[in-house]
């Protein structure tokens, strides 16, 4: 059974099913978003998750305030632990590609992408998410951010209110996710 939590992510993975495209996560941590889209796509799809796998990146802070983060925080995880996770997951048809990066600078990134999960919560870290996923989204998918609608993660709120304005898009707020739909309306 689906972790609750997750239930916002499940529901668009489901609506964007059918369309060509790989899906994308970036922040990771210890998999268990992961785990729940390896349970749903299937090939020829690929699942790249983008993690440092070393905590938040002090160049991720910028000058921004980010209550209740600090540099290295998150990093009580590990690589191989998070790829035999999804190994176990129901889906052995599921071709994960596990990138350790400080995204995006330091990844390479699919030309298409359907389904987009962005679990960063810094402010430059879900800005530099949208800026590098947006363009690569197919017309129909859809990205995630999975901060938006939390009080610990102001900062990727006001990153993607930001890139939403400056898009002219409107986004659709489920629990504490916001989801941005690629060529559709907020309301579907």
């Amino acid at each position: 059974m689906p972790d609750s939590r997750y239930q916002t992510l499940i529901d668009v993975a489901r609506t964007v099913y059918p369309l060509s495209g790989d899906w994308v996560e970036v922040g990771v941590y210890k998999g268990d978003s992961a785990v729940e889209l390896a349970g749903l796509i299937r090939p020829p799809w690929r699942l790249w998750l983008y993690d440092t796998f070393t905590g938040h990146p002090a160049e991720c802070f910028g000058d921004e305030s980010e209550p209740g983060h600090k540099p290295g925080k998150y990093r009580d995880t590990n690589p191989n632990k998070v790829l035999e996770r999804i190994r176990r997951a129901i889906n052995p048809y599921c071709c994960a590609c596990l990138v350790p990066a400080v995204f995006p600078h330091t990844a390479s990134l699919p030309d298409r992408i359907a389904l987009a999960h962005v679990d960063v919560d810094l402010y430059l870290s879900t800005r530099d998410a949208l800026t590098a996923l947006w363009p690569r989204i197919t017309s129909g998918g859809a990205l995630v951010c999975d901060d938006y609608g939390y009080g610990s993660c102001p900062g990727a709120k006001r990153a993607v209110d930001e890139f939403c304005e400056v898009n002219g898009i409107e986004l659709t707020k489920k629990r504490s996710q916001a989801v941005l739909w690629k060529d559709r309306t907020a309301s579907t």
